[in-house]
């Protein structure tokens, strides 16, 4: 009798995610946003597959366009890794796009190669200049010139300083 053995090599390979995209200013998260903020566009990746990945790309664009260029150094099976890229908004659009993209340069080979890519919109508004907060601004600095004008008159106006003259007998 003879028998058969057949050999299944099994391979343990990583399967980087993208879990969910933040936007943030000053650390607080959000999706309308002012041209002139600073951002960060904040990913949060996990490795789902088996085995480690090392120098994983992280891409972060802006409306198609390429804005930062990350590393992750190594992410372990069920690690979760967090990935942030900032730019600034300078220009006004209804909306922007924002696309990150894990292992963006394919280096790694992953169980699944098309979950590597989340992408969401945000809001651009231009700036609203709030004319309370200007009208304030012009009280206060009148008031500062008056007061510093006046304070200059009462000093030269004040009591007159007596002479006391020198060899004067009485």
């Amino acid at each position: 009798s003879s028998t058969c053995s057949t050999r299944h090599t099994v391979s343990a390979k990583p399967d980087l995610v993208i879990e969910s995209l933040e936007i943030r200013k000053d650390g607080a998260v959000g999706d309308s946003f002012v041209i002139g903020d600073v951002v960060e566009i904040v990913g949060y990746v996990r490795n789902e597959g088996r085995g480690d990945a090392y120098n994983v790309v992280f891409h972060c664009k802006v409306d198609g366009i390429l804005i930062g260029n990350e590393k992750i150094e190594s992410i372990a099976p069920g690690e979760l890794k967090m990935v942030i890229c900032d730019f600034q908004l300078d220009k006004t659009a209804a909306q922007l796009s924002i696309e990150s993209e894990i292992d963006a340069t394919d280096s790694i080979e992953e169980v699944i190669e098309t979950n590597n890519v989340f992408s969401g919109t945000i809001l651009v508004e231009g700036r609203v200049v709030n004319s309370d907060r200007t009208d304030m601004n012009r009280i206060v600095t009148i008031l500062s010139v008056l007061t510093i004008f006046g304070s200059i008159f009462l000093i030269q106006m004040g009591p007159i300083r007596l002479k006391k003259e020198f060899g004067e007998e009485k």
